[in-house]
Order: structure tokens, then sequence, then C-alpha cells
């Protein structure tokens, strides 16, 4: 019988040297010995049996039969009664005898339990207290400050206090944390409208966790995942799946992104017109998705029925629809933004099938309330998407354009990266130096810059600047 610690019961971030994760092992090693015992069964344990394996606690040899003794039944009963919990203290002072006997039942293990007074347990803590890291501290708290804004669609104030964060960990040389965060940083980026800034922070943090190697290999996965999101966003289809290859399924974080190698590959197949591939991807990772401290700003749930309402399986989305409780009379949220363009999606699909004038109408009028709040917010990534469906509402409705209506149309009609290599031709950058900064080989650019060429009606790069900013798109 052998004892490993799960990987998935961990807790990196706020247990990281894994005491108390390897502590509950011990204590259901102890009551499988005690069960034994009691059952009159001799065993044999041999500690750490593999040096090469960290997570092989134990293992368990049982014997021969043996006679049980009262004690090992009397164990048995307090199984129940024991846990690694904090509990009350009591007033009554525990008999000294007691102590000497707790003590010599773990030496009796080969650990060595050191007994306090209550002095001397303050006299600790506060030693404790002195000797954390202040700067330590002060980075964790801008983590959840930036979670925090970030819930409430304040993309800049996160931004601003989640790269302290980041900056706190690298100082602190928490290099794990330091990668993980990065992604973190990316996503904020890409809902900033800055899929570059993104990009770049992930290109950089990878080459970096590649140098330092296997140690790092899961933060590396992590990463690969993000920069396949991306890829799949700028149409490069061969890069995302071959980031997708790197970060091999072995190497998946089991933490609260464990889910997004699925989601990726999900969004993969759809963009390969592999409807039926994409929604079975995405039931995994919604079966692997666990509620943290991220907000979960783009529900697997809302992005399955994106590809439903694609394939036309309209009555399969407006169940998902009730079933999320998302309605045209909502208030603008940002936790519920992915979800209202979801749904503004699903009535445009069925105004087409069977028209509806007043129900268009409150989906124009939320889209109104989606794009004032995310103006407010700073939030270009999301503007940009809120305007992609305002064009196709008031098409639905046979309505005139808007006056800023072609800054909305060329924004649909160029992809996320041919907007990247628009912004970026507004400057003194080279060609090369656009492909390096957008981490793209040169060929890559050229064909991008020939595809927004084509959408501006343009044949030079001043000619495409100067067309851009007549539409608001630079």
């Amino acid at each position: 019988m052998d004892l490993f610690i799960q990987d998935s019961r961990i807790l990196d971030r706020t247990e990281p040297a894994h005491r108390l994760a390897v502590l509950s092992c011990g204590m259901a090693l102890h009551h499988a010995l005690n069960s034994l015992a009691s059952d009159g069964r001799h065993t044999t344990v041999t500690r750490l049996p593999d040096a090469a394996d960290p997570r092989h606690l134990a293992t368990v040899r049982v014997g021969a039969d043996i006679p049980i003794e009262a004690g090992a039944v009397r164990h048995l009963r307090t199984t129940t009664l024991r846990h690694t919990d904090r509990r009350p203290e009591l007033s009554t002072p525990v008999d000294a005898d007691k102590l000497r006997s707790i003590a010599a039942a773990a030496g009796s293990e080969g650990a060595m339990l050191r007994l306090l007074r209550p002095r001397q347990v303050l006299d600790l803590a506060s030693a404790a207290g002195r000797a954390q890291n202040a700067e330590a501290e002060e980075t964790v708290w801008a983590g959840f400050l930036g979670f925090a804004a970030w819930a409430t669609g304040d993309v800049s104030g996160a931004l601003e206090t989640f790269t302290q964060a980041v900056a706190g960990l690298h100082a602190a040389g928490n290099f794990v944390d330091e990668l993980s965060a990065t992604v973190v940083l990316s996503d904020l980026w890409l809902a900033a409208g800055r899929p570059d800034q993104a990009r770049r922070l992930c290109a950089q943090a990878l080459a970096s966790a590649e140098a330092y190697g296997s140690p790092v290999r899961r933060a590396a996965a992590a990463l690969h995942v993000a920069l396949s999101e991306m890829d799949i966003e700028a149409e490069d289809l061969e890069g995302a799946a071959s980031h997708l290859g790197a970060a091999a399924p072995d190497d998946r974080p089991m933490t609260e992104s464990s889910h997004r190698w699925f989601v990726a590959k999900g969004l993969l197949a759809w963009a390969r017109g592999d409807a039926e591939g994409a929604v079975q991807l995405l039931n995994q990772a919604e079966q692997l998705h666990r509620p943290g401290f991220f907000p979960d700003v783009r529900p697997i749930a809302a992005l399955r029925a994106r590809v439903w309402i694609e394939q036309g399986r309209l009555p399969e989305a407006a169940d998902w629809a009730r079933e999320r409780g998302v309605a045209v009379t909502d208030d603008a949220r940002y936790l519920r933004e992915f979800d209202h363009l979801t749904l503004v999606r699903l009535l445009v699909a069925q105004h087409r099938a069977r028209p509806d004038r007043d129900l268009i109408a409150h989906a124009a009028q939320l889209l109104d309330r989606l794009l004032e709040a995310a103006e407010a917010s700073g939030r270009t990534g999301s503007v940009r998407e809120i305007r992609r469906q305002q064009t196709l509402v008031r098409e639905a409705q046979g309505l005139r354009p808007y006056a800023r209506e072609p800054s909305a149309r060329m924004a649909e009609s160029l992809s996320g990266r041919e907007l990247d290599v628009l912004r970026l031709l507004d400057s003194e950058l080279t060609g090369p130096q656009i492909a390096r900064e957008l981490f793209v080989s040169h060929n890559t650019v050229r064909t991008h810059t020939k595809h927004v060429f084509t959408k501006l009606g343009v044949t030079n790069r001043r000619a495409a600047v100067l067309r851009a900013r007549e539409y608001g798109l630079i």
C-alpha cells in the first residue's frame, strides 16, 4: 500500500512549503496503521521510499497476523475526533504527564515535538511577524486589489496594481508565481485592447521559463496556452497549434487555470470549422473549471452558446440564456458582459429567423449601456466587440449606420492582428521592427499589411494611416 500526496490538493499560493498537506497525509497514514492494527495485522512502514519522487510519502507492507491490543482499538475509535485545523483553546491547563506522553508519541514516529508555553508562543509569533517581508505582503495585497478592480471592470486600475504585484514577485525571487501572474497580466492587457503588449509579456516570460527548465514547466505550459489563444484571435492557427502542442497534457497545471488548455483547443477547433469538436472540448473544460480568485469574465457556457449560435442551434443557445438568467433589460455589469454580448448574438440570429422588432430594439439599448460602461472604464477590447455587435443589430433593424459606423464596420472587417499591424504602421518602425515588436516573421507582417491595404481601400502605408485616423481606428 502506497501513500502519495495529490497535486490537486496542494495550495501553492497559501502554503508553498506544503507542510500542512504533508501533515494531513501523515495523519491519514496513522489512521491506516491504527485500522490495520485493530484488525490484528502487522505493518512495516518505509517513509519517502523513492528519493526521485517527493510525492511518494510512504509504502506500507502488511505482514502476518498479530494479537489485537486494546490500545489499537482505542486509537481506532478516536479517528473521527482527530483533525489538523485550529481548535479553540481550553482554559484548563493540559496535564504535564499528558504533554510528555504526546511528545514521546511523536518521537516514536521519528518526529520532534517542541512544547511551547503561552509566552513562548507569543514571542514566536512576534518574531515570525517581524521576519515577514513587508514588500511581499504588499505584493499579495496588490494582487488581490488587482483582482477586485478587474471584477468591477476597472481594467486600468487592475493593470496598475497587478503590474506592481508582478514586479513584487520578481523582486522577491518568486519566479514560478511571477510567471503564472504574467498570464493574468496579459489577460488584463487584452481587456484593455492591447494584444501586442499581452503577447510581448507572455513571449518574454516564456523565454525565461524555457531557459529555467523543468522546475517551471507548468508555468511555461500556461504561457503557451495564453499565446495560443492570442494566435487564434490573430488567425495564426498553425502558431496556436504549435503552442498547444508544447503545453503537453502532463504539463498542464492542476490549478484554477487547468481548464484553459481545453478552452484554447476548443477555440482552435472552432476556428478550423470543427464546431462539434469545439463543443466537446468546451464540455471538458467546463468539467475541469474550478472557481478561484480570477474573475470569470469569459464563461465557458457562453463560449459554447456562441458555437451553437453559429451552428444554427438556436434552441440550445436559448436554453443557455434561460439557465444563465441573462436578459436584454439587465443593467451593464462587467462580470456579465460576455454573457450579454453572447445574448445579443442570439437575438440577432433569432431575429433573422423570425423578426421581432421590439426584442431587437431592446438588444440595441443593452449594447448602448454596455458601450457606455466599457468606454468609462477604458476597456478598449470590449468597446471594439460592442461596436461590432452594434453594426449587426442596426443592420438587423434595417437602420442607417451611426455617424461613427464606418469605424465599427472597419473594425469588424479587420482581424485583431491586422489592427495591431495598422497601429504600428502609424509609427517610425520599419517592417522588420514591427515583426519583432509583434513576435512574428517579417513575411507575416507583409501579409497582414496587404490585407489592411485591401480592406481600407488604399495602396500605401501613409494612406492606410490617414484612412484609419479618419475612421477612428487609431
